[in-house]
């Protein structure tokens, strides 16, 4: 029997080295592609340092950024340096002002500012109501609860006839019990990353590879589908146990850390004679949950929101449920920036429309507009999920 002749030891050599420097070429032009396609400018210019919530924008200043998953939106801040075109200065007569307080979910990020669920909510109720609504637009990423409590003076020093939170998960996530204790001191703004996560060749390696637009392209499209997302995102321990029944201990605490600070909050609204209103922005996570006809065993996408209506109620304040709107719109959960996590334009409707059903419903400047509200309710035909 002949034995097949023996590889030279230079090719041991170059066929290793062929197949990296391909795989190296591949890379490298599916980079450049992505970056085509999906390219970023994330820096905010407008960004001020604020010494009592660490940061936030200058007054009269525009700014332009853009997502890798979305298009180029501009930012404009009023006189007081809200996300808002009306000026906070001095309420025009005969109008309805509302202020809206939380973290970047109520800013609107990534979002044209007409197509915010703020602007949205806005238009809508000027136009059933027949009379000027505003939104003043505190909103501020990475602004915790126990940032956003800093912010309820200035909320009500804007006169407002309604005060609306929004409020997710991650807001609570990134709330540090040291913030909450230390609530009526000012506190610096949450960093998504703490100094010396990039040291060491392997963290600037991961950094580098989940930052690269081709990583984020793929991204993009694979989480469209709910069950792949899902099955990554529960990976993650705790960022994920806020839908993991029971509820950890954890997340249990940081819930009753919540209730304190809006317990609070609501006392001094109760106290202007604003009535308050808080509405959960859901997650991507929830919404794929709500989206899967089958989700998987020990994940509830409700019980978090469960756990909030509880709170407001325990506190005076009114809840806004948005997640039916969700669970009844086919796509919901690709209504997201899917890497990012944030609500696109499509997904902000979904928050407007239960949010000005609620207020028209149920908030006292609004009764002149109600009559309208429940003859469209009756002459609407019903419609399934």
């Amino acid at each position: 029997m002949r034995l097949p002749h023996s590889i030279p030891a230079r090719d041991l050599l170059l066929l290793p080295c062929i197949s990296l420097l391909t795989l190296c070429a591949l890379f490298i032009g599916s980079e450049v592609l992505a970056r085509h396609f999906f390219f970023s400018y994330e820096k905010d210019s407008c960004i001020v340092s604020n010494p009592k919530i660490g940061y936030s924008f200058r007054p009269n200043c525009t700014s332009h950024i853009k997502l890798p998953e979305g298009p180029w939106i501009t930012y404009s801040y009023n006189e007081c340096g809200y996300r808002t075109r009306e000026t906070c200065l001095r309420k025009p007569d005969n109008s309805i002002r509302i202020a809206l307080l939380g973290s970047s979910a109520s800013k609107g990020e990534y979002v044209d500012y007409d197509r915010t669920f703020a602007a949205r909510t806005a238009a809508e109720l000027t136009g059933k109501c027949h009379r000027p609504v505003e939104v003043q637009n505190l909103g501020r990423r990475a602004c915790s609860p126990a940032c956003t409590f800093h912010r309820i003076d200035k909320a009500l020093a804007l006169h407002p006839d309604i005060l609306v939170m929004s409020i997710s998960a991650y807001d609570l996530e990134i709330m540090q019990p040291a913030q909450v204790a230390d609530r009526y001191r000012p506190v610096a703004a949450t960093q998504t990353s703490q100094p010396g996560d990039n040291s060491g060749l392997v963290r600037r390696l991961q950094k580098m590879i989940k930052s690269s637009s081709s990583v984020v392209a793929s991204e993009h499209f694979l989480f469209q589908d709910p069950a792949t997302y899902l099955k990554m995102y529960l990976v993650y321990g705790d960022n994920a146990d806020y839908l993991r029944q029971p509820l950890s201990a954890k997340w249990q605490q940081r819930l009753d850390d919540f209730s304190l600070i809006l317990g609070e909050m609501a006392a001094k609204a109760h106290a202007a004679n604003v009535p308050f209103y808080l509405v959960e922005v859901p997650s991507l996570a929830q919404a794929s949950l709500l989206s899967l006809q089958i989700p998987p065993a020990s994940v509830d996408a409700r019980e978090f929101n469960r756990k909030l209506a509880q709170i407001s109620e325990m506190h005076g304040v009114r809840f806004v449920d948005v997640l039916d709107n969700f669970q009844k719109t086919p796509g919901a959960n690709t209504f997201y920036y899917m890497v990012d996590g944030h609500l696109d334009a499509d997904g902000e409707a979904l928050i407007s429309r239960p949010l000005v059903d609620n207020l028209l419903a149920t908030a006292p400047a609004l009764t002149s507009c109600g009559a309208e509200l429940e003859t469209a309710s009756t002459s609407k035909p019903a419609q399934g999920n």
